[in-house]
């Protein structure tokens, strides 16, 4: 139609839609449209003046359109792998292709969704850098900038920041396998060699740690050679409790081995113990104490707030029934405890 009309212009009118509207090749439909519908140059300078940004403005609201669709969808999938009807699917088909015997948490489906998440915002992230690029580009092409020169250096520049780029190639790739064979999870209590501490967000790019002092760290991904894993599947408390060298080995073991039944039977703590308490024996002896080692299997994470529990009733046990403790090794004084001796004069 736009084609139909411009042919039928004079050459007058030709070169007043060119001063408008500018060269054939460089101008827009909308303005070729209204000279041709108006045949006034005022009013296609105006339009004319006036289209590009309001493409632009187009632009980037489908942009962000867009980006918020994708988002919403992924955030739906992650959140549809929580469901019941879903988790049973996914159990069915690791039952029939074997991927179940990958499974190294005995709360696979928690550790799905867990693993889809990081996926989800990971994507997430990679569709909203896809939008924005592909609106620059439109926003580029609407003034006419010609792309192969910029895609030409940025091919130079590429190969030059690539080599600077290796290391987040590797952080990358290492996040993926990660993710993919189930290292550890956002709440993990983990060793990473770097540092230790609970996870608290786990990307394709780094780590983020929270350590028991509060300091968050944070970890390239392609850095972590080996990851310790402290609350996966199950922890283990393991205490060695040491007595005095007469101390009657028999009823030491039975008073401990009491006194964890009695903690795993309390309705407090019930739900994170998981097996018995086993009281394993002697495991040391020394020249001044006898080390005794009792273990409590337990949820994941739970296994230091059972160990602190038990000591502390293992210590009032032992009082009520006169079991003594190892003779105290620290130094006598908290001036000794400080360090050698400084010459300042004890008061």
């Amino acid at each position: 139609m736009i084609k139909h009309l411009l042919s039928a212009l004079s050459p007058e009118n030709a070169l007043e839609l060119q001063k408008a509207c500018g060269d054939k090749d460089s101008r827009g439909r909308l303005c070729d449209l209204t000279y041709s519908l108006s045949r006034s140059e005022n009013v296609a300078e105006i339009v004319d003046t006036f289209s590009k940004p309001l493409r632009i403005f187009a632009i980037i609201i489908v942009a962000y359109v867009a980006n918020r669709l994708v988002r919403f969808f992924v955030k739906r999938s992650v959140k549809n792998l929580a469901k019941e009807k879903s988790r049973a699917r996914f159990r069915q088909l690791k039952k029939h292709t074997g991927l179940a015997r990958l499974e190294t948490s005995e709360n696979p489906t928690y550790r799905t969704v867990q693993r889809a998440q990081t996926i989800g915002t990971a994507l997430a992230g990679v569709a909203t850098f896809a939008v924005s690029v592909t609106a620059l580009l439109l926003i580029l092409g609407t003034y006419h900038i010609q792309l192969g020169p910029l895609f030409a250096g940025a091919g130079l520049i590429g190969v030059v920041v690539g080599f600077g780029a290796q290391s987040m190639v590797r952080d990358f790739l290492a996040g993926i396998f990660i993710i993919l064979e189930d290292w550890y999870g956002v709440g993990d209590v983990i060793d990473a060699g770097e540092a230790s501490g609970t996870v608290e967000l786990v990307t394709l790019r780094a780590t983020r740690l929270r350590d028991q002092y509060g300091v968050v760290w944070y970890i390239p991904n392609g850095v972590i050679q080996r990851a310790g894993n402290k609350s996966q599947q199950w922890g283990r408390a393991l205490l060695d409790i040491g007595v005095a060298l007469d101390t009657d080995i028999d009823f030491a073991q039975r008073v401990i081995k009491e006194t964890a039944d009695a903690l795993a039977a309390d309705a407090n703590h019930a739900t994170e113990i998981i097996s018995e308490p086993e009281v394993l024996g002697v495991e040391e002896i020394g020249t001044d104490r006898i080390v005794i080692r009792v273990i409590v299997k337990t949820t994941p994470a739970s296994q230091w707030k059972i160990a602190r529990e038990l000591r502390a009733r293992i210590k009032t046990a032992f009082d009520e029934q006169g079991i003594e403790l190892p003779p105290p090794t620290a130094p006598a004084s908290y001036r000794d405890a400080m360090g050698p001796n400084t010459g300042v004069p004890k008061r």
